[in-house]
Order: structure tokens, then sequence, then C-alpha cells
């Protein structure tokens, strides 16, 4: 059995809760160590660990010794109700990469995703990226903070998609495929789950 010492109780943490994905700082935390060998009474090397609780939805976080990876990591698998099935099949492609931690995958699957949905609301197929973020704009299918996001999608993904070198910037890709990810869902949930919702509450708009 794994020997843990509680070291330190009630310090401030600033952390992004994998519940709410919110960003939140926490008085109620514990810092725990725990020996990486536990079969030696005095283990040398140590993890340590932060056990802080989500002041916004009260999930308790476990981060490691960089207090930036969290554990468990998100899970990303919500259903977005009367989706069309090409749009379906994406949206749960891209929540496996977010669910792997592939952060240029989703950037990338989200550009696709952009041309799936203008074509699914009768744009034409077969051409830029841009031309499908003007179209849901000029339809005004999407509200502009939307239209915009999805815009820095399209622009994070041409920049993985055609610049040939390391990604010198983990972190970076990281938070922008959480970005994409939020405003793919915003944008699913705008075109088709509010408007089953009306549909089946036959509400007139």
């Amino acid at each position: 059995m794994k020997k843990q010492i509680i070291l330190r109780k009630n310090i401030n943490i600033d952390f992004e809760c994998f519940k709410c994905l919110k960003l939140v700082s926490s008085l109620e935390t514990c810092i725990s160590c725990i020996p990486k060998n536990p079969d030696y009474l005095y283990a040398v090397e140590e993890i340590f660990y932060y056990g802080s609780v989500c002041s916004s939805c009260g999930m308790i976080n476990v981060l490691d010794d960089s207090k930036r990876e969290i554990f468990p990591k998100p899970k990303y698998k919500e259903n977005i109700a009367s989706l069309p099935d090409n749009l379906k099949k994406f949206y749960q492609n891209i929540q496996k990469a977010a669910n792997n931690q592939m952060w240029e995958v989703v950037i990338l699957l989200t550009r696709i995703i952009i041309m799936h949905i203008a074509v699914v609301e009768k744009a034409k197929d077969n051409d830029k990226f841009q031309y499908y973020i003007e179209y849901l704009n000029e339809k005004k299918l999407l509200n502009r903070d939307i239209i915009n996001l999805l815009d820095f999608g399209r622009k994070w993904g041409n920049n993985l998609n055609h610049i040939i070198k390391e990604f010198e910037n983990t972190n970076n890709n990281e938070e922008n495929g959480k970005i994409c990810l939020e405003t793919v869902k915003s944008a699913l949930e705008n075109l088709y789950k509010y408007k089953d919702l009306l549909k089946k509450n036959k509400i007139k708009k």
C-alpha cells in the first residue's frame, strides 16, 4: 500500500477544472506526496499531487507537480441532438482527438467540420474554407462571435497545415484546440440542438 503524506492545506492554486472547463482559483487545496517506489519507507524520489476543489462546480481536481496537468483528463463525449450523420461523425472524431490530447488534430478537424456544416446548410461543395466562413456569416446561420472564433480556428488550422516545422508551442496548440472544440460545440448546438427543441415543443419564432 502506498504511503501518502499530507503536507499542507489551504493554499491558493489557479487551475482549469476538468469538469466545467472554467479557470478557477481554489483555497481548498491539499498537497500530498507519494513515494515513486512504495516498497521503500524512505524513498528519495517522490511525486507531488495537488487536490483542489473547483470553486465553480465543486468538482475535486487532482493536479500533478507541474500544477497544469489534470487527472483525470476531461472526457469529451457529449451528444448533440439532431445532428446530421456526417456532422455527428466529425464531431465524435474531434472529441476522440481531444480525449487523447491531440490538439493539433482538433484544430485541423475544425476546418473540415466548418466546411461540412456550411454544405449541409446548402453552400456549394469543394470551395475554399474562407468561403464557408463567409457563407455562414452572410446567411446569418450563427452569431458573429461564433463566426469569429470559427475563423480563428480556420487560421490556426492553416498554420498547422502549411508551415513545415516542429510544433514549438504545444501549450498554444492545446489552448487553441480547446477553443476550437468549444466553438464547434456551440455552433452545432445553435444550428441543430435548439432548433430541435423548438420543433419538439412546437414553439414558433
